[in-house]
């Protein structure tokens, strides 16, 4: 069963949100004071209610749910024009055919895999709940909602998880997610017998905690285990109300009680991701708060997995969250409504992100190692007048980032900013290790890399052995005494400086790094003044062009939704 749509008026500072669509990760956007957090705590409401139906008879809303006074929104109370006023909630679910069969048998209905829930909380608190059905007998499913209620609450189990995330927060959540992972057993022993339930609690836990060490110790590298226990002193039968124990060792054994915010966040996101529940609806504010900005992009990997087998719903004001690949799954909530985002540069307007104002980078950059990178690279995007075009107003840069030990922070930085971006490195061991360092830290995708293959992914290569020895081999004797014509520079399996350096030993000289560099300007700047087809090889022409067309590709994508 999945969430659909969700709609809601009058709730706190939502006036209107109609039908927002539910995506596996659905990002709500906006300024502070307008909305964001009321709109996913509508949303617990509505789940909140509906979880209470088989439970009590509800004629009005428990007071712990809902304040007339409070929740409805202020400026409409005392309106004598608005002849209702009421808080209306709606929830769209979609069933698949094994839950559409399962229904029928439960409820005695058949459903087409549509199914909605109208919530209507009035000035009285009284609430009325109806279950609309197309065609003959529309209110017979009313008639069944403490059945209905019951099918939708197990088959989704939704978990909230609030922006501030003082230590009962942190535990309550915790708590619930344990109540959920204990839930899932089916084994009857468990409800039999009491001193079973303390076995298998106690198995349950200890696995719990070795899977809570590992995303932990990703972000803390100091964290030896992690512990969760029962308190004794609780009787398993008021399992609902028994008392849990975190405990982080991390050099010295702690209490998650005297653990900073930071560490009770990433304590309760990694219990969360390491539960074995699925079709859960998670929703979390602010995800980012008490973190650190590295945590941020873990935190990140860590949620967006998540989402593969849940739906996730997060409120934010970082951009490290917004969806990219989708822009209609980040909601822009302003002015008491919520839409979909149609275009990027609506959601950066919202973040306070203006690629403008830092001047360092454009909408989509090309990130290359060094200089000689940098001005190959610009020769070959040149080739392509739109690519071109877009190069001369700065839409499109290639950046220099002094060396690939900087890759990681020039990614971070671009992902800040909301950038777009591909990288273009050395195929050697220190780019595919810098590569693999930014894909696991940062979460970034293998698609977001280009190498300087010639000779196939086990030869080591650089942009300068996509040049034509003959093109360059006279200057190299002329200005800087290198004679290229020795056999042990035919010797494909080695990177050009590799081979350089060999042949500078060969006669007893050490070449420094600035010598190389002076080397490799030297030849880029005479090769993006000279004819592509006399400096570059077939291969070299055929892989630049290839990784130009790449971009391209990229940028279209990115100028079509802006």
């Amino acid at each position: 069963m999945r969430l659909t749509y969700f709609t809601v008026s009058n709730y706190r500072s939502i006036t209107n949100a109609y039908k927002i669509d539910m995506h596996d990760i659905t990002i709500l956007i906006g300024k502070n004071n307008e909305g964001k957090s009321n709109l996913i705590k509508a949303l617990n409401l509505a789940m909140d209610i509906l979880q209470n139906v088989p439970i009590m008879k509800l004629k009005k809303v428990p007071h712990q749910l809902y304040s007339w006074r409070e929740d409805f929104p202020i400026e409409l109370q005392d309106k004598k024009k608005l002849k209702h006023k009421d808080t209306d909630l709606r929830l769209d679910f979609r069933l698949d055919d094994t839950e559409i069969t399962e229904f029928h048998e439960r409820v005695g209905s058949i459903i087409n895999g549509e199914l909605s829930v109208f919530i209507k909380i009035k000035e009285d608190e009284s609430i009325s709940i109806t279950v609309p059905k197309k065609g003959k007998n529309a209110t017979a499913l009313t008639g069944k909602l403490n059945i209905i209620a019951s099918f939708i609450m197990q088959h989704i189990f939704m978990q909230y998880i609030p922006a501030i995330r003082s230590e009962s927060d942190a535990y309550d959540v915790i708590g619930r997610l344990v109540d959920e992972e204990l839930r899932q057993t089916g084994d009857e022993r468990y409800k039999e017998a009491q001193k079973y339930i303390a076995e298998y609690q106690q198995a349950q836990l200890a696995s719990l905690s070795q899977r809570i060490k590992v995303p932990l110790a990703e972000f803390m590298p100091s964290v030896k285990s992690v512990k969760l226990h029962l308190s004794d002193s609780i009787s398993p039968r008021y399992l609902k109300r028994r008392v849990l124990s975190v405990e982080i060792d991390d050099g010295v054994m702690t209490n998650l009680s005297q653990k900073g915010d930071g560490v009770k966040s990433l304590t309760t996101m990694a219990i969360l991701s390491q539960t074995d529940a699925k079709n859960r609806i998670v929703i979390i504010d602010e995800p980012e708060a008490h973190l650190h900005p590295e945590a941020v992009h873990y935190l990140k990997k860590v949620l967006f997995k998540l989402a593969k087998d849940n739906q996730l719903v997060i409120s934010t004001h970082d951009p490290i969250f917004v969806n990219r690949l989708s822009i209609a799954s980040n909601i822009i909530v302003e002015k008491g409504e919520a839409k979909p985002a149609q275009r990027i540069d609506q959601i950066r307007r919202l973040l306070g992100v203006r690629t403008a104002d830092n001047l360092m980078y454009s909408d989509y950059v090309v990130i290359v190692e060094g200089p000689s990178d940098k001005n190959v690279m610009e020769k070959f995007l040149r080739r392509d007048p739109a690519l071109a075009e877009l190069l001369n107003n700065s839409f499109l840069t290639v950046r220099s980032i002094g060396g690939v030990n900087n890759l990681r922070s020039e990614i971070y930085n671009l992902e800040r900013y909301m950038c777009s971006y591909i990288a273009v490195l050395d195929n050697d061991e220190a780019g595919k290790e810098a590569a693999r360092d930014v894909q696991q830290q940062l979460d970034i995708g293998s698609d977001r890399f280009r190498y300087f293959m010639i000779n196939g992914p086990r030869s080591k290569s650089e942009l300068e052995d996509l040049y034509k020895p003959d093109a360059y081999k006279t200057m190299l004797k002329q200005d800087f005494e290198i004679d290229i014509s020795t056999p042990s520079f035919k010797n494909k399996s080695k990177k050009w400086c590799t081979r350089i350096e060999e042949i500078a030993a060969a006669a007893g000289r050490e070449l420094s790094e600035e010598e190389l560099n002076n080397m490799k300007k030297t030849l880029s700047e005479s090769a993006r003044d000279g004819g592509a087809e006399d400096w570059f090889s077939d291969k070299g022409i055929q892989l630049l062009d290839a990784i130009s067309s790449d971009i391209k590709s990229d940028v279209f994508r990115l100028l079509s939704r802006q």
